[in-house]
């Protein structure tokens, strides 16, 4: 067997997701083994991992059943996929496995719905995911997903706007067929912003579980259940208890930093009832150096 097979294996018992990777899967490494994503995407099968080494990607891919996209970086900031303000970046349409997208940046998305992601008929998971920047002409600035099972932990929706509809992040509507419960957990919504309710998300038609985020505006459209439990901001549908509403404390959202300073009531030791609520822990004791959101949007053109 050969060393990348090994390495595989191994990366499966140790990230724990069985399910979207098999003994025969391979590690499609970007640049160094295919010179862009959407070559990666061309040969994968169900179970292949596609591995994106840090830098700037200018794609809009189609992903397939079954397949895992994640940065090499140490950080998502590392590893972006940007759509230059003309295009959705990332699309999943009717895959009957799951997918999974880890630790990379999904930014400047422009589309009719979904400018980051669109999912439909798909089962899909972001897993330290930050989407920034993106601008739909209708639902879902960043993220749009219908008749799917999606699941979302320790991601940031940042500045994602909604030009003619809800959802300045995330429009979710309707469930999957096997009607398993959506899940939104430790992530951070924050200046995100469109013209028809829901800054944060609008839901229709599904189930949800949604613990331990911070959050903005939420909008229930008819036949949405959600259970919101330990948020920070707006909630409808079931209050699963410890929900509240106050300012975050983050570090300096003007720069995009949405970590928290030290009196933050989303951290554990302000919050023990919940632990941590969305996507960073406190800011760090060394100084760093500032910037803006246009100083960070322009590294990413």
């Amino acid at each position: 067997m050969s060393r990348a097979r090994i390495a595989v294996l191994a990366m499966i018992l140790l990230q724990g997701f069985p399910s979207l990777q098999t003994a025969g899967a391979a590690v499609l490494e970007v640049p160094k083994d295919h010179g862009s994503i959407e070559a990666a995407l061309e040969v994968a099968v169900k179970g292949d991992q596609i591995l994106i080494e840090p830098g700037v990607y200018h794609e809009s891919l189609a992903v397939g059943s079954g397949i895992s996209i994640v940065g090499a970086g140490a950080t998502p900031e590392e590893t972006v996929l940007n759509g230059g303000y003309l295009r959705k970046v990332l699309s999943v349409v009717g895959v009957t496995d799951p997918v999974l997208i880890e630790n990379l940046t999904i930014q400047d998305g422009f589309a009719g719905y979904g400018a980051g992601i669109s999912v439909d008929g798909g089962d899909l998971t972001l897993d330290r995911v930050h989407l920034v920047g993106n601008t739909a002409a209708g639902e879902g600035g960043a993220l749009l997903a219908r008749n799917s099972r999606l699941t979302l932990r320790n991601c940031l929706f940042y500045a994602n706007y909604a030009l003619g509809g809800g959802g300045g992040a995330l429009h979710i509507e309707g469930s999957n067929p096997s009607g398993a419960i959506q899940v939104i957990e430790y992530c951070t919504f924050a200046g995100n912003s469109g013209c028809c309710g829901g800054t944060s998300l609008t839901m229709a038609d599904c189930d949800l579980s949604i613990s331990n985020n911070i959050l903005e505006d939420v909008r229930c459209l008819p036949g949405a259940n959600p259970t919101f439990t330990c948020n920070n901001g707006a909630v409808c549908g079931v209050d699963g208890g410890f929900n509240f509403i106050a300012d975050p404390l983050f570090c300096g959202f003007e720069y995009v930093d949405c970590r928290l300073e030290s009196a933050s009531p989303c951290l554990p030791e302000n919050n023990p009832d919940c632990g941590l609520i969305g996507a960073f822990g406190p800011c760090e004791l060394t100084a760093t150096s500032s910037t803006s959101i246009s100083a960070v949007k322009s590294l990413y053109r």
